[in-house]
């Protein structure tokens, strides 16, 4: 049964709470302005949405005219198309802080609704996100806690800089047995699981078997006394995000974790029209294939701003989760003034 939703806000935790989260958020946008950003208000419903098959975008009807058809605008599941169109304009430091939206994934880190910080800076790397969010991570936690140092669910973290940072092959080695660089197809990838004790293993394809691996082997590693950067992962991880000049078999991507939680994903942005086109079909092949909605046009204009784009790198980090691991709450809607999936 539901508790009554007056009650939940008149908890005085709750209340602590949330006046946590205001303060954190102050932060965010102090440290934004100190770094020169620019904030953006990006909208949040449009006639195109990201394609990861992973993620479920939201829709709605709405009549854009007085004698239109009713056209179909999707929620954002993340500003990044708008945000990467702005860096093609010339906008060299520009950030989001606001709602976007996905369909429920089913567990207590996720909300159909949630508060995203996006950021984006031109002529930098996957390195300097790292940088930046090292530096704005630590800058939260002293200005809420005075300290660089949290207690989360019962375990001391120290946030100070730097954090370790662990390539994907490394972590699947060290905490899954499974030495991705022998793996050059699904069947040797099921081989090598069934030799290092899988034998549940049956008919996976590589991207269920590594995120089955990687969520109940990998995830619950790290990040559980300093944060932890996981970096370069497979290509076919990284959709938007630029390969590495020296290894094209890797993406110029990073996810920081902490207290074994995702906080955030971000890369080194793709800039090749071309293959920008290509990956976006190839996802929307994808999920036609996976039985879900498949959004049927690609944004032309984000393609055209690929070509015009700086060198450039984007990060994207769950506020909610970020107030969590501040404020010691073990789910989001314990941060979240009106959850909808409480």
């Amino acid at each position: 049964m539901k508790s009554d939703p007056i009650d939940r806000l008149t908890d005085p935790r709750m209340r602590e709470r949330l006046a946590q989260r205001a303060q954190i958020l102050r932060e965010v946008r102090r440290w934004m302005e100190s770094e020169h950003f620019l904030e953006i208000e990006p909208s949040v419903l449009a006639p195109w949405a990201g394609m990861e098959p992973s993620l479920d975008p939201l829709t709605t009807l709405a009549h854009l005219g007085v004698e239109a058809d009713p056209t179909l605008l999707y929620h954002q599941t993340s500003p990044e198309y708008a945000m990467k169109k702005l860096l093609a304009a010339g906008y060299e430091r520009i950030y989001s802080m606001g709602k976007v939206f996905r369909d429920y994934e089913g567990s207590p880190l996720h909300q159909i609704e949630f508060t995203m910080l996006e950021w984006y800076r031109a002529e930098a790397d996957y390195i300097v996100l790292m940088d930046d969010t090292e530096a704005l991570v630590e800058a939260c936690s002293i200005a809420l806690n005075r300290s660089s140092q949290i207690n989360y669910q019962g375990h001391q973290i120290e946030l100070q800089r730097p954090w370790e940072r662990i390539t994907v092959s490394d972590a699947m080695l060290r905490w899954a047995g499974i030495d991705l660089g022998k793996c050059n197809d699904v069947a040797s990838f099921r081989g090598h699981a069934r030799e290092a004790g899988y034998e549940w293993m049956t008919d996976e394809d590589s991207e269920s078997l590594f995120f089955k691996l990687w969520i109940t082997h990998v995830e619950p590693n790290l990040g559980k006394d300093r944060p932890v950067w996981i970096i370069d992962y497979p290509i076919r991880f990284g959709a938007l995000a630029r390969a590495k000049p020296d290894d094209s078999s890797v993406a110029e991507r990073c996810e920081a974790y902490i207290a074994g939680i995702e906080l955030c994903n971000g890369f080194s942005e793709l800039t090749d029209a071309v293959e920008q086109r290509r990956r976006l079909e190839s996802e929307q092949a994808q999920r036609k294939a996976l039985g879900k909605e498949v959004v049927p046009e690609i944004d032309e204009d984000f393609l055209k701003a690929a070509e015009r784009m700086p060198d450039s790198a984007g990060n994207a980090l769950g506020i909610d989760r970020l107030v969590m691991l501040l404020t010691d709450a073990a789910t989001i809607e314990e941060v979240v003034a009106f959850p909808l999936n409480p």
